[in-house]
């Protein structure tokens, strides 16, 4: 193959197995033949995409670490946030996005926030919320919207 005469750039193939790209003053070299280059660009948009999608529901697991909350078993992270977001274990670490839950307790009453999305003053997720339906979002995101999907158990969306 021979270099092209395109002014911004060109591709130069010394070696069947090495190509070079060149665009401007940047060069790169591709090692893989392109049947692989292919296979990798595909693995990496998949990953990218599957990043993207909400993690998976596990309502069981939400319940297990209400459980451990009221038993006092989970650690509370070392920072201002302190006694309001909490740390999950690693074998709970998928139920909430980040590993962490967000906590507020008034009184008797509990509500926890785990997250499924997690953005710039923006989240999805579920709320636990011992006593009345939430009506406002305990993080002080607006707009909020919350839907009860079982007793206690509400599917919100805020900010």
């Amino acid at each position: 193959m021979t270099a092209c005469s395109n002014p911004l750039g060109g591709v130069r193939a010394t070696n069947p197995m090495m190509t070079d790209v060149t665009w401007g003053r940047m060069t790169i070299r591709h090692s893989l033949p392109a049947r692989r280059r292919w296979l990798a660009t595909i693995v990496v948009v998949a990953a990218l995409i599957t990043g993207c999608f909400p993690i998976a529901d596990d309502p069981a697991a939400r319940e297990k670490v209400i459980d451990m909350l009221r038993a006092g078993q989970l650690a509370t992270v070392e920072d201002h946030r302190k006694d309001f977001i909490y740390l999950l274990p690693a074998n709970l670490d998928h139920v909430s996005q980040g590993g962490e839950i967000a906590v507020e307790r008034s009184g008797d009453s509990l509500l926890v926030v785990f997250f499924d999305f997690r953005g710039l003053n923006h989240y999805t997720g579920w709320v636990y919320s011992s006593g009345v339906a939430p009506v406002e979002d305990p993080l002080g995101n607006v707009p909020f919207s919350a839907v009860e999907i079982a007793p206690h158990w509400y599917r919100v969306d805020a900010g």
